[in-house]
């Protein structure tokens, strides 16, 4: 599968200069015989579900027959026309040559294991030839499914924000039936990540949107750190307001060790799942571009570190690097007691208000 999708293809081709319509028109009619053979692959294989499913001496083999005949020739037809494609244009041979030729290969197999003329098997023979025919038939529907859907992912990204996400097997589910291929398909654009314009999470079957321009996804690095630097002056400020005895340079120490725990955190957990074989060891290039898909969750949890650290500053006593990292590390379950503790602080504070008043 050694193969781009046809949309990355565009760009090498459009950028040539001489007959770039006439190139993309092209790739156009490639994907649109590819899509075909797809469908009628797909056809073949709901007539011969019907086939299995009913009584092989009620089936009216002459109408099957028919309706494969007329199958069989539409395919052989989008075939001959792909190769035309392929012989007029080098550069797409050079990119999808080989995926079209395993679909001919599994083509061939088809029409020797089961001839579009049935009236010539014996209906015992009929099942055995059908069996033999669905797998090949599934194969030519994935390979089909590798050159189109791709692209065609690119075409629904398009129309998502930044981090929002596509739920690829609701999405696909119709070109491509079978779960087990569309998960295969996940984890070849994931081991692919130009392919799309995007972050692929196979375990959960979504494609996350990036921006295409470089300098959009080093915006989200910086408002990262922005909303980070932020927090320290805010916290530094809040401290100085409620008159708490720390110095500065301990309470920069110990804001960073909190920011250290909670991307810690986040390693363990990735560590977790590529020992658990789900993952495979990121690259620094997919680390910043899984920061920028996930910007909104990132600066989140940034603001959900800097409510944890003014907690631990206000009811931790005797506060250390090390306390600073656990309290970083387990941010969640801190925040939720630092937001009980505040709960009832502020309940006491408004009862002793209203004795007052």
């Amino acid at each position: 599968m050694g193969f781009k999708p046809v949309l990355s293809i565009s760009r090498s081709l459009l950028n040539s200069g001489k007959g770039e319509e006439k190139r993309k028109g092209e790739e156009e009619r490639l994907l649109c015989y590819v899509r075909d053979i797809r469908v009628v692959a797909q056809d073949i294989l709901s007539e011969l579900e019907h086939l299995k499913n009913k009584s092989l001496a009620t089936v009216d083999i002459r109408e099957s027959s028919e309706v494969l005949t007329k199958s069989y020739n539409r395919i052989d037809g989008y075939l001959k026309e792909l190769r035309n494609i392929l012989s007029s244009c080098s550069q797409l041979c050079d990119q999808v040559g080989d995926e079209i030729t395993k679909i001919e290969s599994l083509w061939e197999r088809v029409k020797l294991y089961l001839p579009s003329d049935l009236s010539c098997i014996q209906p015992p023979d009929l099942l055995d030839k059908i069996s033999k025919a669905e797998p090949l038939l599934k194969k030519i529907v994935y390979h089909c499914c590798l050159i189109t859907i791709p692209s065609r992912v690119n075409q629904h990204l398009q129309h998502l924000r930044v981090g929002n996400s596509l739920n690829f097997h609701e999405t696909f589910e119709d070109e491509l039936p079978d779960e087990k291929d569309r998960i295969e398909l996940l984890k070849y654009l994931r081991s692919h990540p130009t392919f799309v314009g995007g972050i692929v999470d196979v375990e959960n079957g979504l494609i996350y949107r990036a921006s295409p321009k470089r300098w959009r996804r080093w915006v989200s690095i910086l408002l990262v750190i922005f909303f980070a630097a932020v927090g320290a002056v805010v916290s530094w400020g809040l401290i100085l307001l409620a008159d708490i005895p720390i110095d500065l340079g301990r309470f920069l120490k110990l804001y960073l060790f909190v920011i250290i725990g909670g991307i810690a955190h986040i390693g363990v957990d990735a560590l977790k799942e590529i020992r658990a074989g789900e993952e495979t060891l990121p690259a620094l290039g997919d680390v910043f571009m899984w920061i920028h898909v996930k910007e909104a969750s990132v600066i989140a949890g940034v603001i959900t570190l800097l409510c944890v650290f003014l907690g631990m500053i206000v009811w931790v006593k005797d506060v250390n690097v090390m306390t600073a990292f656990l309290v970083g590390y387990s941010a969640d379950s801190f925040m939720d007691l630092f937001l009980q503790r505040f709960s009832k602080a502020v309940s006491a504070r408004t009862t002793t208000l209203r004795k007052i008043i």
